[in-house]
């Protein structure tokens, strides 16, 4: 398997089950567990963080780097551990969960007023957005179903 879909394959494998204390991944000589392959992927990016720094200044590149570092060696920083014990204190509920948190984040968005003229330019591309989507839908003579064929025709699997 080439290289990069094998990564592709461990990436998509890595958001199904990263969770899981045993999962192993392919690419390697050999099966790895994920912290190593981790490791390995962060360890090709290193260079790539300093060079960014060097081309910048500071150290922002290589601090994120040296911070997914230590997320990767200590699971219970990852986001899905923090989402999972924020989920806890909410009974384990999920809908407790992203309820709190969409009242959250609303509440921080509320305590930023837009500036009238970014308020003008939403409401303008609002009103162009609807004017095309009635555009669109006026100008729309295939079914639904004949739609779906022709996105789903093996013709178009290479685009």
């Amino acid at each position: 398997m080439p290289d990069i879909a094998c990564e592709a394959r461990n990436q998509e494998c890595v958001a199904a089950r990263g969770r899981e204390p045993a999962l192993r991944l392919g690419c390697l000589p050999k099966d790895t567990g994920l912290q190593d392959w981790g490791e390995r992927l962060l360890a090709e990016c290193e260079p790539v963080a300093e060079a960014l720094d060097a081309a910048h200044g500071g150290s922002a590149y290589r601090d994120a780097h040296a911070e997914q570092l230590a997320v990767l060696r200590d699971p219970a920083r990852t986001p899905s551990a923090r989402v999972l014990a924020d989920m806890h204190r909410h009974g384990d509920s999920y809908l407790a969960f992203g309820l709190d948190l969409s009242r959250r984040h609303r509440a921080l968005l509320l305590a930023h007023e837009l500036p009238p003229d970014e308020v003008a330019r939403f409401e303008r591309v609002a009103q162009e957005s609807l004017r095309r989507q009635r555009q669109i839908e006026a100008e729309d003579t295939l079914t639904f179903e004949e739609y779906r064929k022709q996105y789903l025709a093996v013709e178009r699997l290479g685009t």
